[in-house]
């Protein structure tokens, strides 16, 4: 059963994403967050969460201000954004976060829920033309980590067991790594960042 976790300050549009979610996506958990504390406790109590649905713009702080308190307390976390803007430039920082995703909150409910879809079946979602500074790219030490094992081939138990990691963790830090370099599969990944000097 996929865990999902919408934050969003907007009750009426989180019940209705939760009844909609709840009968498209299918088996799953929709758990509803309007600020940092509820996020922080509906993580706690029902991880690994498999995929954050995040909004931009949240009353005590933003959204983004909000992912990285996050990261900090909980790690790397499987993030999407789920907003009204358009803006070009909140796309760039998504993506330099490693998000999984931009989804417009002007989508369709049937476009919504593929969306949603094709991320939890290990699929990037985002607009055409993702702007990005590949200059300044900096990967964490835990990315690091997986990065070095990947390079040494290992498969993902035994990079678990190695860095005494879930599965679902270790899947989230490859799913960012991958969106970091933009590559598709484990050897371009290894190549592309071997390229960069980040092994």
């Amino acid at each position: 059963m996929a865990t999902l976790l919408i934050i969003d300050d907007h009750r009426l549009y989180l019940d209705g994403l939760e009844m909609a979610l709840s009968k498209a996506v299918s088996p799953c958990l929709v758990l509803k967050a309007s600020n940092a504390q509820e996020a922080a406790e509906a993580i706690e109590q029902y991880s690994p969460i498999d995929l954050i649905l995040l909004d931009l713009h949240l009353p005590e702080q933003s959204g983004l201000a909000l992912w990285q308190t996050l990261k900090k307390r909980f790690g790397t976390l499987p993030v999407a954004v789920l907003t009204a803007s358009n803006d070009l430039n909140d796309v760039r920082h998504c993506h330099q976060q490693g998000g999984l995703g931009f989804i417009n909150k002007s989508l369709s409910t049937q476009a919504l829920v593929q969306a949603i879809e094709s991320i939890l079946s290990g699929q990037l979602y985002y607009p055409s033309g993702i702007p990005s500074d590949k200059n300044t790219l900096k990967l964490t030490p835990r990315q690091q980590d997986v990065l070095q094992l990947l390079a040494e081939g290992l498969p993902n138990k035994a990079i678990c067991n190695r860095l005494d990691m879930s599965e679902a963790t270790v899947k989230t830090h490859l799913r960012t790594l991958f969106i970091l370099l933009d590559v598709n599969t484990r050897t371009q990944c290894v190549a592309v960042a071997q390229k960069r000097a980040l092994l």
